[in-house]
């Protein structure tokens, strides 16, 4: 996500202000400080203590929201993105980093965490979650805005604008990620980190734009 917004720097150093939700302990600013940096929970590095569903912010308040592997963990994803939209501008973006939906995510991800699952076949309702670490589907963003976007988007002011795959899968294995233990020095990670080795079929991630429908 950092490389994404690397790239979009004019929205970043736009006047109106950014967020980033589910900061958890590894917040983007660390690397851009006058994001906004959020979770549902205190932290010691966060700014504001947010639950994604009820934005503390006036309507057009904010130029973009970043989430980072936290959509499929809130708990209304309907709700969340009617809030998106309240409080983005007219050229506003919700920008999200997510579980794709490839070969390699359908064999993995299913066992890669205990109190989580990737289960392509759910319904938008079942998405739902009451526990912001527990039950969460991996494979919400697949099913919103991939199977079904025009279904769950139908109310929204938001569309899906764009949806490409990340390059870090290897990368992301061999660092172990955010649960297990590094297997390779960083220093060798990072010179494989943006490869693109094998293609969208074994990615890990992808990033989902999502725009107002007047764009």
């Amino acid at each position: 996500m950092v490389s994404f917004a690397n790239s979009k720097k004019d929205n970043i150093s736009d006047t109106l202000p950014a967020l980033e939700i589910g900061c958890g302990v590894t917040p983007m600013k660390d690397n851009y400080p006058e994001i906004i940096s959020s979770d549902i929970e205190e932290t010691p590095v966060v700014d504001m203590v947010i639950d994604a569903i009820n934005l503390p912010f006036d309507d057009n308040a904010l130029k973009t929201i970043y989430a980072i592997n936290c959509f499929h963990h809130i708990s209304s994803k309907r709700k969340f993105i009617d809030e998106s939209s309240r409080v983005l501008n007219e050229k506003g973006k919700l920008i999200m980093l997510e579980p794709s939906f490839s070969l390699l995510s359908f064999f993995l991800y299913p066992f890669l965490f205990r109190n989580e699952s990737y289960n392509i076949f759910s319904s938008i309702d079942e998405l739902d979650t009451f526990d912001p670490m527990k039950g969460a589907n991996q494979a919400a963003s697949y099913i919103c805005f991939k199977k079904h976007p025009e279904f769950f988007l139908r109310n929204s002011d938001l569309k899906v604008s764009k949806i490409f795959h990340c390059k870090n899968s290897f990368a992301y294995i061999l660092s172990g990620g955010i649960n297990f233990p590094e297997l390779l020095p960083y220093k060798y990670i990072s010179k494989i980190m943006n490869m693109n080795l094998i293609g969208d079929l074994f990615s890990l991630h992808w990033i989902i734009v999502l725009e107002k429908r007047n764009n």
